[in-house]
C-alpha cells in the first residue's frame, strides 16, 4: 500500500503567508475604493447643494430692487414678483450664514430653508457673501 504523505510545516506556512498577503492587498484596494467613493459622494452632495443655493440666489437677485447687509453674515433682499392676478408683490428674502459657517438659512415668507453643508465639507467652514 501507499503511505499517506501530509504537508510539511514549511508548505503550510508558505501558503498561509501567500493567503495573508493576498487578503491584505484585497482589503487595501477595497478600503481605498470605498474612501474614494465616499469622497466623490460628498463632492456630489456639495455641488448639488451649492447649485441649488446659487440658483435660488440668482433668481432673487434678478428680481431684486435692494440688497442690504443687515449683519456680518446676513443679507436682506427685497424682491418684486407677480401674484396669480399679475399684480406686483413685494417680498423680503433673508440669507444668513450660520455662526459655525456650515449652514445657509434662506427665509422667505416666514418659511426657513436650510442648506446644510456640514456633512459634505468634513467640518470645514464655507464662505458665503453677497456683494450688492
Amino acid at each position: 500500500m501507499f503511505a499517506k504523505k501530509g504537508f510539511s510545516t514549511v508548505e503550510l506556512i508558505t501558503v498561509s503567508a501567500v493567503l495573508s498577503i493576498v487578503i491584505t492587498l484585497w482589503y487595501f484596494a477595497y478600503s481605498q475604493t470605498r474612501m474614494s467613493a465616499d469622497e466623490l459622494e460628498d463632492e456630489q452632495s456639495f455641488q448639488a447643494l451649492s447649485s441649488a443655493l446659487v440658483g435660488e440666489l440668482r433668481r432673487d437677485i434678478r428680481s431684486s430692487f435692494t440688497i442690504n447687509p443687515t449683519g456680518p453674515n446676513r443679507w436682506e433682499i427685497e424682491t418684486v414678483s407677480t401674484d396669480i392676478t399679475s399684480l406686483p408683490v413685494k417680498a423680503t428674502v433673508v440669507y444668513e450664514l450660520s455662526a459655525d459657517q456650515q449652514k445657509v438659512y434662506v427665509t422667505r415668507s416666514g418659511k426657513v430653508k436650510t442648506y446644510d453643508f456640514s456633512e459634505t465639507t468634513d467640518g470645514k467652514k464655507i464662505t458665503f457673501n453677497i456683494v450688492p
